[in-house]
């Protein structure tokens, strides 16, 4: 039950911040546009089941600090998609993300408090 409301909620949130409908150039991420690295991660996750590949665009977008980048990392391993649960990583990506921006609100739905 908690596994079906966290991965609906991050559905949700990741249509309220821009994935629902856009598409994903590759390319501006490999040429360092992290936003668009968190996108393609967004669209490796959540369309085409890639978790291996979802996992290595949001890294390129966490090493630029963009915050998108690091929660998508915290959804894969707070599910286990494509890599093993870890309640110490999704805690450890999602004390970063409060880092940058303390008073995301995702944090409620990705890292339930977990961060504070």
């Amino acid at each position: 039950m908690k596994k079906a409301f966290l991965f609906a909620s991050c559905i949700a949130f990741f249509a309220n911040f821009g994935f629902a409908g856009t598409s994903v150039d590759i390319t501006a991420c490999e040429n360092g546009n992290a936003e668009e690295c968190a996108k393609v991660g967004d669209y490796f996750c959540l369309t085409a089941k890639d978790y291996t590949k979802a996992k290595k665009y949001y890294e390129l977008a966490r090493e630029s600090g963009n915050i998108r980048g690091i929660f998508g990392l915290a959804i894969l391993y707070a599910n286990g998609y494509g890599v093993d649960k870890n309640p110490e990583k999704v805690k450890f990506y999602c004390e970063e993300a409060r880092r940058i921006n303390p008073s995301d609100g995702r944090f409620l739905v990705i890292c339930g408090g977990q961060a504070k």
